[in-house]
C-alpha cells in the first residue's frame, strides 16, 4: 500500500506480507533497519507512532547484522494479532560499494 498520500515515500505491507518480506530480505542478506506501524482509520492508513529499529554494531559483519535485524523484525511483528487491521512500512539497508 503506497504511503505517498501521507507524505511518506514508502509502502506499507499487511502483517502476513511484512513477515514474508522479512524472510525474503534475510534470504538475500538484506538487513531490516526497522519499521513503522500504520493503523487503518476510516479506510486510510495513518501512523500509530509504534516502531522498532536495529543499529549496526561496531565491527558486525553484514550477514550477522542481517540475521539479527530480521530476527528483531519477526519478533516485533509476532506481537501483533494475525487479524491486525493495519500495515507495516519496513526500512531496508541498501549497501553502497563502500559498505553501509
Amino acid at each position: 500500500m503506497p504511503l505517498h498520500a501521507s507524505g511518506v515515500n514508502n509502502y506499507a505491507l499487511p502483517l502476513n506480507e511484512a513477515i514474508a518480506f522479512v524472510n525474503l530480505c534475510e534470504s538475500q542478506d538484506v538487513p531490516i533497519l526497522g519499521g513503522d506501524v500504520y493503523g487503518d482509520k476510516n479506510g486510510k492508513l495513518s501512523i500509530t507512532y509504534d516502531n522498532w529499529y536495529v543499529d549496526l554494531q561496531e565491527g558486525e559483519a553484514n550477514h550477522d547484522f542481517c540475521t539479527r535485524s530480521c530476527d528483531a523484525a519477526r519478533r516485533y511483528l509476532a506481537g501483533f494479532p494475525s487479524d491486525f487491521d493495519g500495515a507495516f512500512a519496513l526500512v531496508i539497508a541498501v549497501r553502497r560499494p563502500d559498505g553501509f
